[in-house]
């Protein structure tokens, strides 16, 4: 385990490389006020919530070279790939996370702390065991495989990286698994709405608790190199569906086809030992907001729904 032992003084600057949904909710905590927020962003924004925009590419990182000489600099790492293939997981996630350790090291540059976004994806086990941050993590889809090969390229540096690895994120407007229901709903046979579904262990963590998690590792004096963020309550797939039409207020069933559920459990316990609680600590808390909003925006197409299934 590598200790990091620098505290944040309350000044210290931030830079976020990849601003989306979870910088605009990190700049919503009340611990956002403790730095100064900077942001690199490939196209101007209606808002950037808080953060100093600095127009770049996050794989030029000689565009921003000046803040990345700042004293006590902070940086969080969000990569988003701009199509689901290997060459864009390579050119989302590898090639700037090069890019930035080659700057570092030219520059004997060393940040305060580095927290690496990154995903239980480079987890590849699928026979419903438990897995945590000793588990093997050699997924065999490209996606796992290049997230993983950043981590590698940030770790091997030997400065202050924490990888947080984040299950499934849902909450806000991260509506799929809503509009999945939906549309189960509208092609089910209303005299038989039972949809069967192989049965898989699920894992997820909302939003806000993401933004939390981040603040939490960077508040941190010797953080440990990876965590899994993820909440409390794994749970198999079927349930978290039933869920949702229920509070939809949808007449469908979800079953399962194995007695075996696939996939894999995830552990929290390394980011809940370091002293972090979560406020939504399983889904149907974390859902809560989401379905009343969902409902309100949704009403007409749902009624006829609840109709076309009575």
């Amino acid at each position: 385990m590598t200790s990091f032992n620098k505290p944040a003084p309350k000044t210290n600057p931030l830079l976020w490389l990849g601003f989306g949904k979870l910088a605009r909710e990190f700049s919503q905590l009340s611990e956002a006020s403790d730095y100064q927020l900077h942001a690199i962003c490939r196209s101007e924004k209606p808002d950037y919530s808080g953060f100093s925009p600095i127009l770049s590419d996050v794989g030029e990182p000689k565009n921003y070279r000046s803040i990345l000489q700042s004293d006590n600099l902070n940086l969080v790492i969000t990569l988003t790939p701009a199509q689901r293939s290997d060459e864009a997981y390579r050119d989302g996630y590898v090639a700037p996370t090069k890019a930035l350790c080659e700057l570092f090291e030219r520059e004997n540059l060393s940040p305060r702390r580095i927290v690496f976004v990154s995903s239980t994806g480079v987890y590849g086990q699928s026979d419903g065991g438990w897995v945590d941050e000793s588990s093997d993590a050699s997924a065999e889809h490209f996606s796992g495989r290049r997230i993983r090969e950043a981590e590698d390229r940030l770790l091997a540096t030997g400065l202050p990286v924490v990888c947080l690895r984040f299950s499934g994120i849902y909450g806000a407007d991260r509506n799929r698994l809503l509009q999945k229901v939906m549309s189960d709903a509208r092609s089910v046979d209303p005299k038989n709405p039972e949809i069967i579904v192989e049965g898989a262990w699920t894992n997820r963590v909302h939003q806000h608790d993401c933004a939390r998690a981040i603040s939490h590792v960077l508040s941190l004096e010797s953080p440990q190199e990876i965590y899994l963020g993820t909440d409390d309550l794994p749970v198999i797939n079927a349930e978290v569906y039933q869920h949702i039409a229920d509070s939809l207020g949808l007449s469908i069933v979800y079953r399962t086809s194995n007695d075996e559920p696939k996939a894999k459990r995830l552990s929290n316990q390394r980011l809940k030992q370091s002293g972090f609680s979560f406020d939504y600590e399983n889904f149907k808390e974390g859902y809560r907001e989401t379905l009343a909003a969902f409902v309100a925006a949704n009403e007409t197409a749902l009624s006829e729904l609840r109709q076309a299934l009575k």
